[in-house]
């Protein structure tokens, strides 16, 4: 059941709120931080709200990205100087990006704030946040 427009009341229990209609979390971690607890958690979430995990590797970035960003346009309408967008259904993805040294320029091109993917994503209300966890040494 898509929870797109669900009320409060009507959520699963295992929800405090109502999830957003449109949503990329973008997770970069350093090693030994909790990434398979995290990406389990992360699997339950693709099994049970509409999220879309997409794990583990920086060498499919850019791919998924350009994937996003052709769902975006496929829903915007532009005119009268200005574009709207149509969801349907929610688009919720958790990129998990390992932490890499070179990484970091590709996640900022492919995700960050000027982006191509953040500017068609907006007009669609879709939020690109990211996510860093940090640990004592």
């Amino acid at each position: 059941k898509s929870t797109l427009m669900t009320p409060l009341a009507e959520l699963p229990p295992y929800l405090v709120t109502t999830p957003p209609a449109c949503s990329i979390i973008v997770d970069r971690h350093t090693h030994k931080n909790a990434g398979s607890t995290m990406r389990s958690i992360y699997r339950a979430n693709d099994r049970l709200d509409d999220w879309v995990l997409w794990g583990y590797t920086c060498g499919q970035q850019e791919q998924v990205a350009k994937r996003s960003m052709a769902f975006f346009l496929a829903r915007t309408h532009a005119g009268n100087g200005s574009s709207r967008c149509e969801l349907r259904s929610p688009f919720r993805l958790i990129a998990e990006h390992h932490y890499t040294r070179s990484g970091f320029e590709l996640m900022l091109a492919n995700w960050g704030p000027t982006s191509p993917l953040r500017l068609l994503a907006r007009p669609c209300g879709c939020r690109i946040v990211f996510v860093t966890r940090l640990r004592e040494p």
